[in-house]
């Protein structure tokens, strides 16, 4: 390979390189924090009590295992599979934006009645109750009913 050639070679690729540099860091938006709904760690996760539509279902954990139940006759190990993440989730959400620091009036919110109510408790006896409205009307901030 000749000069000439290799002197052209390096050239487009700086070119290039610089070209990919400035336009990647002009566009970056920065992104804002998201703030935590509340916070506990992960193991100290004891019980989980959902109620959707009038129909509860409590989950415990079993004393120094990582197995949790379904609450009822005998105890039902719930299947990982489907379970694997949920404590972890539960542990610490976060919220994309505060609405209001006073809930005025909750049905503005799909909260009179709530659809969905969570209790949850750890190993200090701590209980955390937060419900879930209807979906909101761009469905961005709440799952769709399955």
């Amino acid at each position: 390979m000749n000069l000439k050639l290799s002197i052209l070679l390096v050239a487009v690729l700086l070119s290039v390189g610089g070209v990919f540099l400035a336009l990647r860091n002009g566009t970056d938006p920065v992104a804002e924090p998201r703030l935590w709904f509340y916070q506990m760690h992960v193991d100290s996760l004891a019980q989980v009590s959902v109620t959707h539509q009038g129909q509860t279902v409590e989950y415990s954990k079993k004393p120094g295992t990582f197995d949790w139940y379904i609450q009822g006759p005998g105890g039902t190990l719930v299947f990982q599979g489907l379970w694997g993440g949920k404590p972890l989730l539960l542990s610490g959400p976060k919220v994309s934006r505060v609405i209001s620091d006073n809930l005025d009036d909750p049905a503005n919110f799909g909260l009179e009645p709530p659809q969905t109510r969570v209790i949850i408790t750890d190993k200090s006896g701590n209980v955390i109750e937060f419900h879930l409205g209807d979906a909101t009307p761009d469905t961005q901030d709440q799952p769709a009913n399955g």
